[in-house]
Parts: C-alpha cells; structure tokens; sequence
C-alpha cells in the first residue's frame, strides 16, 4: 500500500494535469449529485469549508444552500483544532492560506446537521487522507452528524492507509460515483 505522502504526490500530480475549467465542471456535476441527494434543507446547520484551487470547488453550492434556507458554517483553526462559525462574508486567511470566518461564537459541534469535509483523498469504505495536519481526525469525533466528503474521481482510492486517529467519512460523492461509504440506517437530511 502507498505511504500517505506518496498519495498526496500522486493526487497533486494528477490534478495538475486537468485544467482549472475541467475541475469546474466536475465541481458543478458534483453539486448536482448532491442536491439529487440532499432534498431537505431548508433550516439545516451545515459545516463546509473555502475550496482551495486543488480540491473541489464549493463557492457555488454554498450560494444554492443559501438559497433553499440552509445555515452554512466555515472551519476556523483555533488553539484546541478546529471550531465552526457562522458565514458572515467576512474572510481572513490563516497561515496555510485557507479562508475563515471572522464571526466570532462558533455552533457547538453537537449542532451540526450535515458536515462536508475536504479530503486529498479517498478510500472507498469511508477512509479519508487529508493535508497531513489531523485537524478534522481531531474535531469528527465530536459531531454526531452525517459526514460526507466531495472529491474528484482521480482522488478516490481503493483503500488508504489509517492509522488509529484517522477518522472515516460516511458518504463520497464524486462527479460519477457515489460511495456509501457506512451504513446510515438515519439522518436528519434523507
């Protein structure tokens, strides 16, 4: 099996091959899925995050989820990992150049209804590898939520490495795939 660093090589090589308008459209077929997969979302507290330009776009799913009455919250790195807080317009990059809300009282993690995580990359049964920093390992364990990921086919694998910490996702969703990564017998958004 590929050591993690080697899968982010591999990940960050094969996106570098595909043109900014390709990821695009893949992003805008991925938001599609998502929205034949998530009907019910008027008054959900959902976590997302700012894209950076490697991963899948989310810029216009959050104008769509705002639309249909969704409350969308943004990751912020504080002392403890990580905390969510309200979309306010208001961004400020911290040191790895990601974009954060500046509201200042974030939801309590137990709150969320539906959180998307970003991923490097997939395992097919939920795995997920990250940026290497376990800021999301550290904050999923908190949330009883419906976690699911967004990647670009390229980003799925048939397996990761994990080690104890790392913590699995419970859906994929891709631009021609979806992984029911674990069994959800129920959720507040199906």
């Amino acid at each position: 099996m590929l050591l993690c660093q080697d899968i982010r090589r591999q990940v960050k090589r094969v996106s570098g091959s595909f043109s900014w308008e390709q990821k695009q459209a893949w992003s805008w077929a991925i938001a599609g899925r998502f929205f034949e997969s998530f009907t019910r979302l008027q008054g959900i507290r959902l976590g997302l995050y700012r894209s950076l330009s490697d991963e899948v776009q989310t810029d216009f799913l959050a104008q769509i989820l705002k639309s249909h009455g969704s409350y969308l919250y943004y990751p912020r790195i504080v002392p403890e990992g990580l905390e969510f807080f309200p979309e306010q317009g208001i961004w400020e990059k911290n040191e790895y150049g990601i974009d954060e809300p500046m509201a200042t009282q974030p939801i309590l993690p137990e709150f969320l209804d539906l959180l998307i995580v970003p991923c490097v990359a997939l395992g097919v049964h939920g795995e997920r590898l990250g940026r290497g920093k376990g800021y999301y390992d550290r904050f999923l364990p908190k949330v009883s939520c419906f976690c699911l990921s967004l990647g670009f086919d390229f980003q799925i694998f048939p397996a990761l490495p994990q080690s104890p910490k790392d913590q699995r996702i419970d859906w994929i969703l891709t631009p021609t795939r979806e992984y029911p990564a674990r069994i959800v017998i129920e959720t507040k958004i199906f």
